[in-house]
This record gives C-alpha cells, sequence and structure tokens, in this order.
C-alpha cells in the first residue's frame, strides 16, 4: 500500500467500470475523468503532517475508515489493479467533511 508524505492522505474511492450497463466500452480518458469526479471515499491512509493544525488546536478530524468529502477533481489517482482498488492521494485540506454517526450538539462543540 502507498503512504502518504507531508500532509497528504490517501483516500479509497468507488472503482469505474470500463463498461457501461449498455455493454459500451468508455475509454481510459473517460473512466479517469469520471474517477477524478468523485467527491467521496474511505480514507485509508496518512501522511504524518496530515491534519497536524487541526490536531495542535484540539479540533475534530477525519479518522482512518472514515468516510470523507472531498474537492472534485483534487489530487492524482492511483490504479491498483493487483487489489483491484482506486485511490486519490489529496491534501488534507481538500477534505472538507467526513460522514459521522455523532449528534449535531457533539459535532458543533469539538
Amino acid at each position: 500500500m502507498l503512504k502518504p508524505v507531508d500532509d497528504a492522505v490517501l483516500v479509497e474511492i468507488q472503482k469505474i467500470e470500463e463498461k457501461t450497463a449498455g455493454g459500451i466500452y468508455m475509454s481510459e480518458n473517460v473512466v479517469d475523468h469520471k474517477q477524478m469526479e468523485q467527491v467521496e471515499g474511505t480514507l485509508v491512509a496518512v501522511g504524518d503532517f496530515a491534519f497536524f493544525d487541526l490536531i495542535a488546536n484540539n479540533k475534530s478530524y477525519p479518522k482512518i475508515g472514515d468516510k470523507v468529502f472531498f474537492k472534485r477533481h483534487s489530487g492524482i489517482l492511483h490504479y491498483d489493479d493487483k487489489n483491484n482498488k482506486v485511490y486519490r492521494i489529496i491534501h488534507d485540506q481538500d477534505i472538507y467533511a467526513c460522514e459521522t454517526d455523532m449528534k449535531v450538539e457533539e459535532v458543533l462543540n469539538g
């Protein structure tokens, strides 16, 4: 598995199939474009300085395994053909939210 460096994070995203439901094959460029349009995934690894500013200020931050929502077209794609997975390597600041089971009051109070 890749280990992000500095403030980068590794997010697993849904793999877009090359073949549509109607049986048409999309070009590699179209598949890559659709992969970069995705805005949600699962946080699987973080660099040593990821979320450093949030941690230093005792703020909440996404943890490995959290579903995160990030900036469209941010970062770079990485295809792990061996495990049939697709990842985006993005900066921690490109993550705007994470899914949580906390109540609204707990989220607002930190």
